[in-house]
């Protein structure tokens, strides 16, 4: 078995970056990657961790508050919102 960044192992299970529960894959790496591109500005999808269902539906309802709220600290820095995330990410 090989560990992938990120969480994923191969041989059709991935652990979860919250819970650390491990589960089986239900998508493809490609279909979860294009939902994400979908769900996420660039900068956001450079600090994901990988999910489980069950994390994914308790984060989901929070983001725009979460948005909000970095995009509030982004201005006070005088930054933009996605060169926020890429600061605090590094950070």
């Amino acid at each position: 078995m090989l560990e992938l960044p990120g969480g994923i192992v191969t041989g059709g299970t991935f652990t979860c970056d919250l819970c650390g529960g491990t589960f089986p894959k239900g998508w493809s790496d490609e279909e979860a990657a294009a939902e994400a591109e979908g769900l996420f500005s660039p900068a956001e999808l450079e600090a994901t961790s990988v999910v489980c269902d069950d994390c994914f539906r308790r984060i989901m309802p929070e983001m725009p508050r979460l948005r909000a709220e970095l995009a509030s600290a982004a201005e006070a820095e005088g930054v933009s919102f996605e060169e926020f995330l890429r600061l605090e990410a590094r950070r």
